[in-house]
């Protein structure tokens, strides 16, 4: 996507997060986001990369009380408002799983992280604890090694810690916890 498409799509999320539907949408998975955009809707418009005490920090992202997703952003309201935007929207990001019903929670459980190494540390340490299923495989994991895009000449070991898995395993990964939950519930 080039800067002006990226311009048009975060334009487009910003609507959605602000419109009556995406607000009711975003209520029910994200509350704390849903406070920002009522009261402080002009926090949405601080670039996702600057480093700002009243946007910066750490997010967490869940289904069916299965960690999926965690990140850190500049701004991590606008960012939580583009992943609540894509998993509502776009079935092919996150494997189809949103149906209505779906059960879903999107936290941010850190704001005014300017040091964005701080935040990076806070994700990793996130990822190791929780395994978010798009970011983690077990490296005894018959997958480990081919879970992930590597770069050329690089080992799996070089792969960022947060770097999510091939769109073909988000699909099977998030259909596991699916079958899980109802066959457990």
């Amino acid at each position: 996507m080039n800067s002006k498409e990226r311009k048009r799509y975060i334009n487009k999320v910003k609507r959605f997060a602000k419109s009556k539907t995406g607000l009711a949408k975003i209520k029910q998975i994200c509350p704390q986001l849903a406070e920002v955009i009522i009261n402080s809707p002009e926090l949405l418009n601080i670039h996702q990369y600057k480093n700002d005490p009243r946007t910066s920090g750490n997010y967490i992202n869940s289904i069916y009380d299965k960690t999926f997703y965690t990140g850190q952003s500049g701004n991590v309201f606008l960012r939580e408002a583009e992943h609540i935007y894509n998993f509502l929207t776009d079935a092919s990001y996150y494997g189809g799983i949103y149906k209505k019903g779906t059960k879903a929670c999107f936290k941010i459980f850190a704001v005014g992280v300017e040091d964005i190494n701080m935040r990076l540390f806070i994700e990793e340490k996130v990822i190791k604890k929780f395994e978010p299923v798009l970011q983690y495989t077990s490296e005894e994991a018959d997958e480990y090694g081919k879970d992930k895009p590597l770069l050329e000449n690089h080992s799996r070991e070089e792969v960022p810690v947060d770097t999510c898995v091939h769109v073909h395993l988000r699909i099977e990964r998030f259909k596991k916890i699916e079958e899980e939950f109802f066959n457990n519930n």
